[in-house]
């Protein structure tokens, strides 16, 4: 994250009186925003300059679909090279909906695509690669999932004593199959639109007060859908 976006992100969530985890790494919440309940609402704050659309991640795909179906957003625009904030937009997950099912939309042939394509990794695939044998160790297992398996989803895989049946590698050959594909399906940092942003609502007093009101208000709507159409 450059150093600017950085700190005009932690004048975001000073201002909305938002908590940010001291150990925070990249790809984590940006902040949260504790509820008089109990309850916690996800934030990703997001700063840009007048009249500029704003980038998001590199590589946007099923995983970032998942974490920001019910993210909460704001949308600092700020001076050019200062921090100074000229305005703020709140975007509840039902304001974002159409943008992310459009990125949801670009993506899902490639989703598809990869989804299926392990099918066409057969025993011949294991064969060639590691011979026609009666097991197959941890280590060979490892350099197909490589560290993108824990020790314990290793143990679990494992039927045979000595390791892996060729029916179990078969499987780790599929799963890392489908691992390499879902990276290819992915958009490359799509950008919220300039004039997207300004259609949602506008924060410019009162800043922690107004946002808290602006959540209670989805919260409310939310579970009212929720209700009628139970």
């Amino acid at each position: 994250m450059p150093a600017q976006d950085d700190v005009r992100e932690r004048h975001m969530a000073a201002l909305f009186n938002l908590t940010v985890l001291p150990d925070r790494k990249r790809g984590d919440v940006d902040a949260h925003l504790h509820l008089p309940d109990g309850s916690v609402l996800d934030f990703e704050l997001k700063s840009t300059t007048t009249g500029k659309s704003i980038s998001t991640v590199r590589d946007f795909g099923p995983r970032h679909v998942e974490k920001w179906r019910n993210m909460h957003w704001l949308f600092g625009i700020f001076d050019d090279h200062s921090v100074n904030m000229i305005r703020c937009h709140y975007a509840s997950p039902a304001h974002m909906q159409q943008w992310v099912d459009a990125q949801v939309d670009y993506a899902q042939p490639d989703i598809i695509l990869g989804k299926y394509a392990p099918l066409g990794v057969t025993m011949e695939s294991v064969h060639e690669l590691f011979g026609d044998r009666e097991f197959y160790t941890r280590k060979e297992a490892e350099s197909v999932m490589k560290r993108n398996w824990s020790v314990s989803q290793y143990a679990a895989a494992s039927d045979h004593p000595d390791g892996y049946s060729g029916t179990a590698m078969l499987e780790i050959m599929r799963a890392r199959c489908e691992y390499v594909m879902s990276r290819g399906a992915t958009r490359n940092n799509p950008h919220i639109e300039a004039w997207r942003i300004r259609q949602f609502p506008e924060i410019s007093a009162e800043h922690a007060q107004t946002l808290r009101s602006l959540t209670r208000q989805f919260l409310q709507t939310a579970a009212d859908t929720e209700q009628a159409t139970a």
